[in-house]
Formats: C-alpha cells, sequence, structure tokens
C-alpha cells in the first residue's frame, strides 16, 4: 500500500511582500473608515437629539398658542423659526444619508473658497407691539427740595356787606354778682387786748352764699374776685400809732395805721379796701394790733366784701403768701 505524502506549498518571497505591502497601504484607509463610522454615529445621534429637541418645542408652541400664552407676533416668530431650523436639519441628515449610500468621499477634503457676501436683503415688516409688561417696585421718596421764596401778598379784597345785628347777649357775671355783706359795729367803745379778733359786729346785709359766723368773720361761699375792705374809728391820746388788720384766714392782707396827734386831738377813722381773689371756704375777718380804744358805732366802724366775677376754673390759680410779716 503506497503512503500519501504531504507537501508543504511554499510562497514566493515576492508574494510575502505583496501582501505585507497591501495590508499596510490599507490599515491607514481601514482607519480612516473606522474614524468615519464614529464620527457619522455621533452626528446622527446630534441630530436625533436636536429634531426630538425641536418637536417639544414644536409641540409647547402650539400648546400655548392654544392657550393663548403668546401674542400673534411671538407665535409666527418662533414657529418660522423651528421650521428653518428643521429644514436646516434634515438637509444634513439627508446629505449624511447620502454620503454614507453612495460612499463618496471625493470633497470630503476639499477646501472650497468662500463666495462674496450676497447684498442685503430689503428690510422686513416691523412685528406687533409685545404684551405690556408688569409694573416695577415703587421707587424711594426723594430728598425733600428746599422752600422756595415767599410770593408777593394780593391785593386786598373789597370789605364785605356788613352783617345782621345777633340777638342780644346775656348780662355779665359783674350784673348777675349777688353775694356781698356789709357788717357794721354794735355798741359802744372797746378795750381789747394786743391783736384781738373783734367781735363786736352785727349783720347789716348779706345776700348770696356768704356766712356771717358767730359774729365774728365771714365765710366765703363762690370761688371769684371780691371786693374786700374795712373801716374803724378809734380814739386815744397816750400812745403813738393807731391801726387795724384785715385778715384772710390766718393772713393779714390790708393794714391801716395813724399817728395821734395829741390828747385832744386822739379821734381817728382808718380806711382801707382792695380786690381780692378767694375760694370757697375762704375767711374774712377783722383785727386790731394795739391795747387801745375804739368806738364800734354801724356808721363809722365796718367792714364787708361783695363778689365781682365768678370763677370756674381754679386749677391754675396760686395765691401769693406773705411769709414775712414786718406788722408793727
Amino acid at each position: 500500500m503506497q503512503k500519501s505524502q504531504t507537501r508543504a506549498i511554499v510562497l514566493p518571497f515576492w508574494t510575502f511582500a505583496v501582501l505585507v505591502t497591501a495590508l499596510v497601504g490599507l490599515f491607514p484607509a481601514l482607519l480612516y473608515c473606522i474614524g468615519e463610522i464614529v464620527v457619522l454615529k455621533s452626528r446622527f445621534e446630534q441630530q436625533q437629539q436636536t429634531i426630538e429637541y425641536l418637536e417639544n418645542v414644536t409641540a409647547h408652541i402650539q400648546r400655548r398658542t392654544v392657550e393663548n400664552d403668546f401674542s400673534s407676533g411671538e407665535t409666527q416668530e418662533a414657529y418660522q423659526s423651528s421650521r428653518l431650523t428643521m429644514k436646516w436639519k434634515e438637509s444634513e441628515i439627508r446629505l449624511m444619508r447620502q454620503r454614507r449610500d453612495t460612499g463618496s468621499r471625493k470633497n470630503d477634503s476639499c477646501r472650497c473658497r468662500r463666495g462674496r457676501k450676497g447684498e442685503r436683503g430689503p428690510k422686513g415688516q416691523k412685528g406687533s407691539t409685545g404684551r405690556k409688561g408688569r409694573a416695577g417696585p415703587k421707587g424711594d421718596t426723594g430728598a425733600l427740595g428746599n422752600t422756595g421764596p415767599p410770593g408777593r401778598d394780593g391785593q386786598k379784597g373789597k370789605m364785605g356787606e356788613r352783617g345782621e345785628p345777633g340777638p342780644p347777649g346775656q348780662p355779665g357775671s359783674m350784673f348777675r354778682s349777688t353775694d356781698s355783706a356789709h357788717i357794721v359795729g354794735y355798741g359802744e367803745h372797746i378795750n381789747p387786748p394786743r391783736v384781738h379778733r373783734i367781735t363786736n359786729w352785727k349783720l347789716g346785709h348779706i345776700t348770696g352764699s356768704i356766712k356771717f359766723v358767730s359774729n365774728s368773720f365771714l365765710v366765703i361761699g363762690t370761688t371769684g374776685y371780691y371786693f374786700v375792705y374795712s373801716q374803724l374809728f378809734y380814739y386815744a391820746g397816750d400812745t403813738l400809732l393807731m391801726g387795724h388788720y384785715t385778715y384772710i384766714n390766718e393772713e393779714p392782707v390790708m393794714r391801716s395805721l395813724s399817728s395821734v396827734v395829741s390828747e385832744e386831738r386822739k379821734y381817728n377813722t382808718n380806711y382801707h379796701g382792695a380786690v381780692f381773689m378767694l375760694r370757697s371756704g375762704d375767711k374774712i375777718s377783722v383785727r386790731i394790733p394795739f391795747t387801745k380804744s375804739y368806738f364800734m358805732h354801724k356808721e363809722t366802724s365796718y367792714f364787708g366784701a361783695f363778689l365781682i366775677s365768678p370763677v370756674l376754673n381754679t386749677t391754675s390759680f396760686v395765691r401769693t403768701t406773705n411769709t414775712t410779716q414786718d406788722f408793727p
């Protein structure tokens, strides 16, 4: 039986060299094809994303148009912009597909020269005015300006017609005042001790709210301005001075003093009077400072008071008191 013999096929060296040269020549082309495929794939994905974005924008514009969120000018402008963008993207995609199908790469590395810039087209029509925006926040108040100079006085107008006289008013408080009292002496002569309050009085007349108490002093009933007066008739020949004081409460407010001429010319009368602001409850009395003789005749010795004007508001009234008594 004859054995089969296997022979090794030995290729010539030039064949091996041709294969290696072909592989080396095709390797850059292979790398270029792979790179183009990757670039085309990335562009295709970008185009797909752009198409999806434009579809979303178009749907959003249509939805807002239905809801009247855009004005007519804004809607048309946005719609035309989206249409132009979609047309440009579709042309790009169509060109890429054509290149992929035909495999033509003749003009891939061609750098064409840019032509001259075309003439500027006519100006488009003015778009519709958009909606008025919301008013901004109110600004801060500015600083106050300087005061201007005063203007000139206007001309004096004519005097108007004289009006009709009004109704007669009520009588004044002086004429309506009824508080008064006159106290007169009672008896002959008296020889009182020092600074004695005279009690030898009797009522001459009294009206209103004034009261005569203990044959000695008057008590005021109505607050107001009063005229207070007093007079005494006295005689003494063995002293230098004679006189009497008028008191309001425990304060001397008036005094009268006279010198004695001689034992033969020892008769005299002293009178004083003044207006005082008196409160309800104040007391008026007459006192004598010396131990001498007085005649208490009703025609020559008397005192009294009568209301001139009542006072309703006495909150601001303060009576001045005599803190330093300088009577002899």
